[in-house]
């Protein structure tokens, strides 16, 4: 059945994911996706989907706490490998958050909305433009002050950092990505299209 199936990849994900190879919840994600009508059938049942929406949230939060470091350092000393606890947070939460979201009605029709819609239009430009922008125009302006900002300058500096960084992104997406994405597409039927069939 699909629940049980869906139950041994992620088991096999958190086994390898405790062994070290932290990124190996993502298994479990893909997994989760694949099999949604099982997940949405659990979660129906256990009515859990909320509650794991919570709880990845809270793993991010308690994931970038600088108490990490500690952490990571006491839990090496009894395994065989270099701990990164926060990582590992912050995967799982992803993972819960991922499963969550595809298992609840509510969470989908909010994410049908014009606002989401429009971020993950947007979101592999923002993906790739946000650092390059931040490490140049907005470190320059940074370098500029002289000195640490204060709480109302880093909320502004913060805020114009967003302003644009989405604005780029979208005209990427409008002049780059979308049309990119239309022309490999209609080049990719052609050649289909136009392919010899085999006898």
């Amino acid at each position: 059945p699909q629940r049980y199936r869906i139950a041994g990849e992620i088991l096999i994900a958190f086994l390898l994911t405790v062994s070290g190879h932290w990124r190996y919840i993502a298994f479990a994600v893909g997994a989760a996706i694949f099999e949604r009508n099982a997940a949405r059938a659990i979660a129906w049942r256990a009515g859990w989907s909320p509650t794991a929406i919570a709880v990845g949230l809270g793993l991010n939060v308690l994931g970038g706490m600088p108490q990490m470091s500690d952490w990571d350092a006491t839990l090496t000393q009894f395994v065989w490998y270099s701990v990164d606890l926060g990582t590992l947070l912050y995967t799982t939460g992803a993972a819960l958050i991922v499963v969550g979201v595809i298992s609840g009605q509510q969470m989908k029709n909010l994410l049908e909305r014009k606002s989401p819609q429009f971020l993950g239009r947007i979101s592999y430009s923002l993906y790739l433009t946000h650092l390059p922008l931040l490490l140049t125009v907005f470190a320059a302006f940074y370098l500029y002050l002289g000195q640490p900002p204060s709480a109302f300058q880093l909320t502004c500096w913060t805020v114009l950092f967003a302003f644009t960084a989405t604005t780029v992104a979208w005209w990427m997406t409008v002049w780059i990505d979308e049309p990119v994405t239309r022309l490999v597409k209609v080049k990719t039927r052609r050649v289909v299209v136009g392919s010899p069939v085999a006898v």
